[in-house]
């Protein structure tokens, strides 16, 4: 069984897998290994339309950003 997240918000449908499926390719041009990462927070504000992601990777550092 495969699951579909949307993220309805003023008549917007946002599936959840685009917006992480978009933050990873984000991340890729940043030259950052998704597959390293410890964690991965992703935040979505649909009345703005913006997403911010959160990543730490096996070193521990922090990776911040916005999509724009």
């Amino acid at each position: 069984m495969k699951t579909n997240i949307v993220v309805q918000c003023d008549g917007v449908d946002t599936p959840v897998e685009e917006l992480e499926k978009a933050v990873k390719e984000e991340l890729k041009t940043l030259e950052v290994k998704v597959s390293k990462l410890k964690s991965l927070d992703i935040y979505f504000q649909p009345t703005v339309g913006e997403t911010y992601y959160r990543a730490v990777d096996a070193d521990d550092k922090e990776i911040t950003g916005k999509l724009a």
